[in-house]
């Protein structure tokens, strides 16, 4: 049995922002998985969209409420506004919520890097959308092929489920 079924109650989760490319499909992820409860979403942006088919049945939230509900234990951030994103994920560790922010992190290392630290600090988790460009089997692939380790390479078909 995963450890996940060892709990009775469900993590209560939200997510603020469908503009980012990933945003519809955390909504999905939330709302289908027994380990989850989806709360509720956030627009912090009129612009971003509302009439996915995953957002048909959804709690409209708006960020302030996410913030302020003790019992959400976990947002995901999927604003298309990077910077904003990581205005909100500081506020969001500091309201003592776990954070799924998606890349890009913001514009600014340093906030970031202090953000993080306050987040362990309260111990709290900040996960990072993945970043391909920093992975070391990435990285070493695209060594292999400019060291010539593979030969000529004549094509590349890659995908990313």
């Amino acid at each position: 049995m995963p450890l996940a079924y060892a709990f009775s109650k469900k993590i209560r989760a939200a997510v603020v922002g469908t503009g980012h490319g990933h945003a519809i499909s955390k909504i999905r992820a939330l709302g289908n998985m027994p380990e989850y409860e989806l709360a509720g979403v956030s627009r912090p942006f009129e612009d971003e969209p509302a009439t996915s088919e995953a957002l048909r049945d959804v709690k409209w939230l708006t960020p302030l409420q996410v913030i302020e509900d003790e019992s959400i234990e976990f947002v995901a951030v999927e604003s298309a506004d990077f910077n904003w994103n990581l205005e909100y994920a500081e506020r969001l560790v500091e309201a003592g919520k776990f954070v799924h922010l998606d890349k890009p992190p913001g514009a600014d290392l340093g906030r970031l890097r202090r953000m993080l630290e306050r987040a362990a600090a309260r111990k709290r988790v900040v996960q990072m959308g993945y970043q391909w460009r920093y992975h070391p089997a990435m990285n070493a692939v695209i060594d292999a092929a400019r060291n010539g380790w593979l030969g000529r390479i004549h094509r590349f078909h890659a995908s990313i489920d």
